[in-house]
């Protein structure tokens, strides 16, 4: 968020998108960001359209407080003890469009070895889905909830 008082939308000013590496809601605080909660509470009283990260190598959606957060997988791999490749670079579109946000993302495959190669079998690590995709979603901005595509 740029600038002092920039993203309250109750106050008249602008919305706002955040973008970061680490997860602002993940369950591994220690492994990322260690100060989610206080990064979070600057959220409040502002019109937080979408809050995006990667690092966590997984795709997941939740929303968090009326916050939507919105987990980018990995572009190449998944890693669960080791480094499992994509078959295609993974990636998203947003668009924001009125009172619409469209995340469009795409599937892929495995080059090679699977998860259950690298002695995971179940699809999710770290408490979120592992495998080739980038889910889509369309999210309602006065509903703030998820409709995945």
């Amino acid at each position: 968020m740029a600038g002092q008082g920039a993203g309250k939308g109750s106050a008249g000013g602008k919305s706002c998108v955040i973008f970061s590496h680490h997860s602002l809601i993940n369950d591994f605080p220690n492994r990322g960001l260690y100060n989610q909660a206080e990064v979070r509470a600057l959220f409040q009283g502002r019109d937080v359209l979408l809050c995006m990260n990667g690092n966590d190598h997984g795709d997941d959606f939740r929303v968090v407080d009326g916050v939507p957060y919105y987990l980018v997988n990995s572009a190449a791999y998944m890693w669960c003890e080791s480094i499992v490749p994509y078959r295609d670079a993974l990636s998203v579109c947003v668009e924001i469009d009125g009172h619409e946000l469209r995340i469009t993302g795409m599937d892929s495959g495995y080059i090679t070895k699977t998860p259950e190669d690298a002695s995971l079998h179940e699809r999710t690590w770290n408490g979120v889905l592992v495998a080739p995709r980038a889910s889509s979603y369309r999210i309602e901005r006065n509903k703030r909830d998820g409709a995945g595509a």
